[in-house]
């Protein structure tokens, strides 16, 4: 989340943590020709569509709201973008764990499908949310979702709450909760954290020789 003169920029993963305090970690696989890499592409070429009509990869997109204050603009990255049969299919792929069984529960893709449906509606396109779960332990990904006026109407309406609230917090206080803060990246600085862990850039000691 970055607050700028009267507006406020939302991420999918700053949204969940105002929600919840804390940023899911995802593995990063930085080489490509390795066992791992392979059975994840192995895995998707099973649920990549085979016949498109445009496509995209690693786009970010944005959506400013300002119909009211106070304005917000909210931002999505997604890893790609099919057109096929009527759908703007939007795919964001994870290596790490399950975190939601149901995606219309998942604040990520409540942002994510937020920021894309008007990219759908321009182009007349039905949106579909897809998130693809690479590692082999995960059998089942969640049901693909295909957000109603209601489901963005109701999205609306919580970011919009989200917001006002942000702008009212002062304190920012952390959840202070084992379960939750030992998965957090900010831990090694977060005075509230009941994980704390040790920083790993370099720091200087207070200790004198």
């Amino acid at each position: 989340m970055t607050l700028l003169p009267q507006i406020v920029r939302l991420t999918p993963s700053s949204y969940a943590d105002f929600l919840w305090c804390r940023r899911l970690h995802f593995t990063a696989a930085h080489n490509s020709d390795t066992p791992q890499m392979r059975a994840f592409v192995n895995r998707h070429s099973r649920r990549c569509p085979s016949a498109v009509d445009g496509e995209a990869h690693e786009i970010d997109c944005v959506r400013l709201f300002k119909d009211r204050k106070p304005m917000f603009m909210a931002s999505a990255r997604v890893d790609a973008v099919w057109i096929h049969d009527g759908i703007l299919d939007v795919r964001d792929y994870k290596t790490g764990s399950l975190a939601y069984s149901r995606l219309a529960d998942d604040p990520r893709a409540r942002v994510q499908a937020w920021v894309m449906a008007r990219y759908a509606n321009r182009r007349g396109l039905r949106l579909q949310l897809r998130y693809e779960y690479l590692q082999p332990e995960i059998d089942e990904d969640p049901e693909p979702w295909e957000p109603g006026d209601d489901d963005l109407e109701a999205i609306t309406n919580e970011l919009c709450d989200a917001v006002d609230q942000m702008w009212l917090e002062d304190e920012w206080r952390g959840v202070n909760d084992a379960d939750v803060c030992r998965t957090c990246r900010y831990r090694s600085i977060c005075r509230d954290s009941a994980a704390v862990g040790e920083p790993a850039w370099p720091v200087l000691s207070l200790a004198h020789e």
